[in-house]
C-alpha cells in the first residue's frame, strides 16, 4: 500500500470499489420495488418471518451479473445483508436488509418486529 507524505496509508485508486454511479453506468439503473413486492418476495423465499419489509428495500436488475455486482457493493461498502439475487417472473431481484448497518450506526435502534403487518410503519402506527 502506498503512503501519503505524512506516512499514512493511501488507498490505491485502482483497487477501490466502484461507486454507485460507476455501477449504474456499467449495469443499468436498478428499479426500486414497492414494499408489497418486497413482502411477497420475502414470503416466496421463506424469509418473511425473519425480517419486516419496512427494514428492507428491493431492487430489480437488468441482468444477473448486475444483481450480483450491486449485492457485493452493498455488502462491502455499506455492511448491508442482501437476500438474493432471485429470479422472479418480474425479473432478477435482490432484497437489501438494512438492519445490520442501522444497528451498527445507531446502537439504540430496534428492528421492526417481523410479526407486524406488511404495511406497518412507525409514522402511521404511533401510539
Amino acid at each position: 500500500m502506498r503512503t501519503s507524505l505524512l506516512g499514512r496509508p493511501v488507498a490505491d485508486v485502482d483497487t477501490m470499489p466502484p461507486t454507485g454511479e460507476q455501477m449504474r453506468d456499467r449495469y443499468g439503473q436498478p428499479e426500486k420495488l414497492t414494499r408489497a413486492e418486497v413482502a411477497r418476495i420475502l414470503r416466496t423465499q421463506n424469509r418473511r418471518d425473519e425480517v419486516h419489509p419496512y427494514n428492507c428495500a428491493g431492487f430489480r436488475y437488468p441482468t444477473l451479473e448486475g444483481a450480483y455486482a450491486f449485492a457485493d457493493l452493498n455488502r462491502a461498502n455499506h455492511g448491508h445483508f442482501v437476500y438474493g439475487p432471485y429470479e422472479t417472473t418480474g425479473g432478477i431481484v435482490n432484497i437489501v436488509d438494512f438492519r445490520p448497518s442501522l444497528h451498527a450506526d445507531h446502537p439504540d435502534w430496534e428492528a421492526t418486529d417481523p410479526a407486524l403487518p406488511d404495511d406497518w410503519t412507525p409514522e402511521v402506527n404511533r401510539g
